[in-house]
């Protein structure tokens, strides 16, 4: 198991350490989990606002009431949709 016992100080303005604050929190992450995806050169995303999960919802409801086939499509549509709105982006 990875230990994390290295720390590094870092000194930002007032509206740099706002920024990544802001930055983190619309990613649903800690200021530390957010630097360190950027240090993977991963970019976090913003969490999707309720909407997308309430449309994603409505698609596994027609997905249910397809052939088997035609869910198959629809579902890898449906999780190329969900990767794109939340997976980071690599850098």
């Amino acid at each position: 198991m990875r230990t994390r016992d290295k720390e590094i100080k870092l000194r930002l303005t007032e509206a740099e350490a706002e920024t990544l604050k802001t930055y983190a929190e619309q990613c649903g992450l800690t200021q530390s989990a957010f630097l360190r995806m950027l240090l993977q050169r991963r970019r976090p995303k913003p969490i999707p606002p309720e909407t997308v999960w309430q449309i994603m919802n409505m698609l596994y409801e027609i997905h249910n009431k397809l052939p088997l086939k035609e869910q198959r499509e629809l579902e890898a549509v449906i999780l190329r949709l969900q990767s794109a709105a939340t997976l980071p982006e690599v850098l």
